[in-house]
């Protein structure tokens, strides 16, 4: 090479370096481009939705593995399968009380979570000579299924599957006050119409921003009427249909739950990652009011420290609050129905049980942990509760109150509303009403809602406040017609904590006292009567952070300030889209 030629070489390396310069500038672009806003999103709550497979599966005695639901109806001859999409219960407890009509009219039938069955097997159903399937799907979010439902939201968005020869009929639950009302309820019935199947009867709707439970008594007493015209049923079976059998532990095995949400030992023993089932144990680190002494109102200031847990918020995020029920109210039940509360017992499924369900909350535990942690005794008791209570009245004039309240048509709507709903009455209520009324607790267990979460937004930023979650509440009082003094479940249970949180005890030194009374609680040998006391200061579990996104995600779930040994919607109509803000 000549020296001439040298700068033209140099020139050509140069510009040969600087389209490598812009090839790679290209591609990292492209890469952060489809990393941050093109790539597939990871469902939120797929790990969620894999645990709580994993636990019907290994956990369960009622499930029949061998084969589909098809298959297994063939086989125990039932002719009716019931879909349900709860997100807090309210769908699965409508279901339940169908399949209880159903079977009391003389038809066999099963009650299925869609997670956990592949809806493909409905072309089969057509096998089964006079069979039906029902759906009932409530909305959630920006008009989104259920976590449950969401496998069958996405078949029946994708399939093109030949439904002819299907009847089916939808129950769906909404609320009027958000935009996309009932659309997952009426996509499922317009969608398997499309798909041929035929409607056996018309749609109904729950609003839960109205009478929910009104909503549904109506569609199903005129269902089931069309049931009985169309099957040619003349009669029913009479008493009570019970899922589940009573066992009481004496004395006490080792190991009982205490308010756990599924599993045992996971207040004590903290694992991530976490998650709805897996809760993190988190303290109160500031619990103040906002009002002056003053005044008459009150909005309470709590921080909750999350502080090594690896769980994170975003701002708009929501805290799901589990509270525990008041506790002068549960043992007001215990006196009123001269049960020992400290009894542990289990109630384990029976053969007429859904499948997939042992228990219809944690067992083994005492009556006092269920109705402290898990059952809903603050709520209005629905009609099927209060019929299932007639028996066991011993005067003909309590007999007659629940057969008014619980009366089909009109005129019992009216009484229900007149006697419950007007008057604000709760469980403890009504069996103060009726002095008769003697019913088993352990079929009130049975027959009422479970405990639900109550949703608030977070108050704080992440980036001002990583390591702990702010909520900012107005507490809830009010008077029932009746007289009685209310008080909103959650923010009643968090104004309580106030007291409990020392105001000079560092956030390690709290930690530093709960882990004492753990370890006493190992040592202590048996079930003490005195188990379900309140004894700890201000320990508060956090459960599992979602986003801010309204489509169907996991929010992070606060669940129950954990009293050791122990455990919207004002008057609960669940289902329905959660608020943007904060239950009372």
């Amino acid at each position: 090479m000549t020296d001439a030629e040298e700068p033209v070489a140099a020139a050509g390396d140069a510009v040969a370096v600087g389209a490598w310069d812009v090839l790679l500038l290209v591609a990292f672009v492209g890469f952060i481009v489809y990393w941050f806003f093109l790539r597939p999103k990871k469902d939120p709550n797929a790990e969620v939705r894999d645990f709580q497979r994993k636990k019907r599966s290994t956990s369960s005695t009622t499930t029949d593995s061998s084969g589909t639901f098809i298959d297994r109806m063939i086989r125990k001859d039932f002719k009716v399968a019931i879909f349900y999409g709860s997100q807090t219960g309210t769908a699965e407890d409508f279901s339940a009380r169908l399949m209880k009509d159903l079977r009391r009219m003389g038809l066999p039938c099963t009650m299925l979570d869609p997670e956990d069955h592949e809806m493909d097997e409905l072309t089969r159903l057509k096998e089964i000579e006079d069979s039906l399937v029902l759906f009932v799907v409530a909305t959630y979010g920006e008009g989104d299924p259920t976590d449950n439902a969401r496998p069958m939201f996405d078949w029946l968005s994708e399939t093109d599957a030949d439904l002819s020869g299907t009847r089916f009929a939808v129950f769906s639950l909404g609320n009027k006050t958000y935009e996309h009302y009932n659309s997952m309820g009426r996509l499922v019935d317009k969608k398997l119409e499309q798909l041929g199947a035929e409607r056996f009867f018309r749609r109904g709707e729950g609003d839960d921003d109205g009478n929910i439970e009104e909503d549904f008594v109506k569609w199903r007493e005129d269902f089931l009427v069309h049931v009985r015209e169309r099957f040619n049923i003349t009669g029913e079976q009479a008493g009570q249909l019970r899922e589940y059998e009573l066992e009481v532990h004496d004395p006490p095995p080792a190991h009982v739950f205490q308010g756990e949400p599924t599993r045992l030992k996971t207040f004590e023993r903290q694992r991530s990652p976490f998650n709805p089932k897996n809760p993190f144990l988190a303290p109160i680190t500031i619990h103040k009011e906002l009002h002056q002494p003053k005044s008459d109102r009150s909005c309470m200031h709590v921080e909750l420290g999350i502080a090594d847990s690896k769980l994170k918020y975003a701002s708009g995020d929501h805290v799901a609050i589990q509270p525990r029920n008041n506790s002068e109210m549960v043992e007001s039940i215990g006196q009123r129905l001269n049960v020992n509360l400290a009894t542990v017992i289990s109630l384990n499924a029976s053969e007429d049980a859904s499948p997939g369900k042992a228990n219809p909350f944690p067992c083994p535990c005492s009556y006092r942990t269920a109705l402290t942690h898990y059952i809903d005794i603050s709520s209005r008791p629905r009609t099927n509760v209060l019929e299932s209570l007639i028996e066991y009245c011993t005067t003909d004039e309590d007999k007659q109150v629940l057969r008014s309240v619980t009366a089909p048509g009109d005129v019992g709507r009216a009484e229900y509303n007149r006697f419950v709903v007007a008057s604000g009455r709760n469980l403890l209520d009504v069996l103060e009403a009726l002095p008769s009324l003697m019913p088993p607790l352990d079929l009130l267990l049975e027959m009422l809602p479970r405990l639900q979460v109550r949703y608030f937004s977070i108050s704080s930023s992440p980036k001002m406040f990583p390591d702990s979650i702010h909520v900012t509440a107005s507490t809830h009082h009010y008077t029932t017609p009746t007289g009685r003094e209310g008080s909103g479940v959650a923010t009643s249970w968090i104004e309580s904590l106030r007291s409990r949180v020392a105001g000079n005890k560092s956030v390690a030194q709290q930690q530093h006292h709960r882990q004492q009374q753990l370890q006493q609680e190992q040592f202590d040998t048996g079930i003490d009567a005195d188990i379900d006391t309140d004894t700890t200061d201000s320990v508060v579990t956090v459960l599992h952070t979602g986003t801010s996104s309204s489509t169907n995600s996991w929010f992070m779930t606060l669940m129950q300030w954990l009293g050791f040994g122990q455990r919207s919607e004002p008057l609960q109509e669940p289902d329905a889209q959660p608020v943007a803000g904060m239950f009372p």
